[in-house]
Formats: C-alpha cells, sequence, structure tokens
C-alpha cells in the first residue's frame, strides 16, 4: 500500500469560512477490474447493486446493498446507520462528482471505524485526481484513463477528526494495463473514537460511469510447484516409450 498526503479544505458551513485540515490518502492496486470503456461521471442510480461495509469500533461488522431508498435518496441504511447521496428532485437522479455524500448513524453503543463500497458488478469506478501515477488530493493534471476526466478524491466537508481514504484494486480498460486513476473499492478510514452517535461525516468525491459492469481482469495462471512437476514426469515418460520404441524397430 502507497502512502500518499495531501490537503484538504473543509468547508465551514456553520462558521461561514473555510478551514484546513489535513487528509491522507492511500492506494492499494490490489486485484484488477476491466470495464470496456468510461463515459464521465456517474449518476447515484450506476452503483444500485454496490456492496457497502461499515466496521465498528472493537471489530463487528454489517453490509448492506446500495439501492434506491426512497426516490429521493440511493444509498443504504440500516440498524440506524445511512450512507447516502440525496438526488436534485425526487424524479431525478445525483451526478456523482463532488460533495453530496453523508454517512451517519444513530446507534447510541457503537462508533463507526470505517465504511468501504464496493462497486464490483455495477457499471461504475471511483475516480480519483491523478497526477504523476498516483492519487492525489490536489487538482490532477496528468492524462488519466480515457473518458474518465480528472477525477475527485474523496474529501470530507465536515470536521471529523483523522478521516483518510484508500482506494483498491486498480481499473483498466479492455486488455489495457489499469493507467492508476480509476478503483473498484473505495474505503474511508475513522480514527481515534471513530464516528460517534448522531454524528455527520459529509464529504465529496468522483464515480465514474463505465459501459459495462467491472468484472476481474484476466491473469496468466501460473502452475503450481505438483504442476510442474507432474509435467516433466509426463515428458520424461514419452521419451521413454519413443526410446523403447526405436529400440523394437532395431
Amino acid at each position: 500500500m502507497r502512502y500518499l498526503s495531501g490537503l484538504t479544505l473543509g468547508l465551514g458551513l456553520l462558521l461561514g469560512s473555510a478551514s484546513a485540515q489535513a487528509q491522507a490518502v492511500f492506494e492499494d492496486p490490489g486485484t484488477a477490474y476491466k470495464t470496456v470503456a468510461v463515459t464521465g461521471s456517474a449518476l447515484s442510480g450506476d452503483l444500485v447493486g454496490a456492496t457497502v461495509t461499515w466496521s465498528y469500533v472493537g471489530g463487528a461488522t454489517e453490509s448492506a446493498i446500495w439501492s434506491n431508498l426512497d426516490g429521493f435518496y440511493h444509498g443504504v441504511r440500516l440498524n440506524g446507520f445511512e450512507l447516502l447521496v440525496a438526488n436534485p428532485t425526487a424524479s431525478s437522479q445525483a451526478t456523482l462528482f463532488g460533495p453530496g455524500w453523508l454517512a451517519r448513524h444513530f446507534n447510541s453503543g457503537k462508533a463507526i471505524s470505517s465504511i468501504t463500497i464496493q462497486a464490483r458488478g455495477t457499471s461504475a469506478a471511483f475516480d480519483c485526481h491523478f497526477t504523476g501515477g498516483a492519487c492525489t488530493t490536489e487538482l490532477g493534471t496528468a492524462m488519466g484513463t480515457v473518458g474518465s476526466g480528472n477525477g475527485f478524491t474523496f474529501k470530507q466537508t465536515t470536521f471529523v477528526q483523522n478521516v483518510s481514504s484508500v482506494y483498491s484494486n486498480k481499473v483498466g480498460l479492455g486488455t489495457q494495463e489499469p493507467v492508476g486513476d480509476l478503483f473498484e473499492q473505495l474505503t474511508i478510514q475513522i480514527g481515534g473514537n471513530g464516528l460517534g452517535r448522531n454524528a455527520n461525516l459529509m464529504f465529496g468525491l468522483n464515480v465514474d460511469k463505465t459501459t459495462s459492469p467491472l468484472t476481474l481482469a484476466q491473469t496468466p495462471v501460473v502452475p503450481e510447484a505438483e504442476g510442474w512437476a507432474m509435467a516433466a514426469a509426463g515428458l520424461l515418460t514419452l521419451g521413454l516409450l519413443a526410446g523403447g520404441r526405436r529400440h523394437a524397430r532395431a
């Protein structure tokens, strides 16, 4: 896993001014995924079917599937936890670029330490700012995957302390190697005492629309040691049989 540092600007919604807050971004190339093409920012409905898993301080976890919650929100809602994106109107979907995300929970006995969104099987991929072959929290300047634009790395707009993000499982187009700006999975890590009861974590990020669901990229199968031994024994047997036939004809 590679460590990358950056600076995010929290929006001082209550104070009326912006406040700088340090934030860390990590990358984990993980398992490669592929899609056919990318066509810009996704809509909140494009993540339907994604798996969202949240972990509590102490180790317990819960999961839910991203869906249309009530016509106005897409996301997950279970046992007092919510992760959602508001639609502009009840008849449309939110564009997944920039602010608009909200995580919160109302469980009095637990605090949340991490939230993971897995996009495998959906037509969506997480797109970060991209500079010099790596994600950055500053505006990317390097050319990313064709069709993906500049991206938008996870950036919180509240003042929750010790928050970082991990982009995992790079995504490439077809048989091409991943460029490094698209990922199948995003994890939000909340340090310290975690996200407590009635606390809100508001943030922005970019999810891109893909023209086909994310699937595992094909990788060459490397035979294990036992496989090599069996292959060698087979070749040796064939050699001995061929030699025996030559002696018989002589």
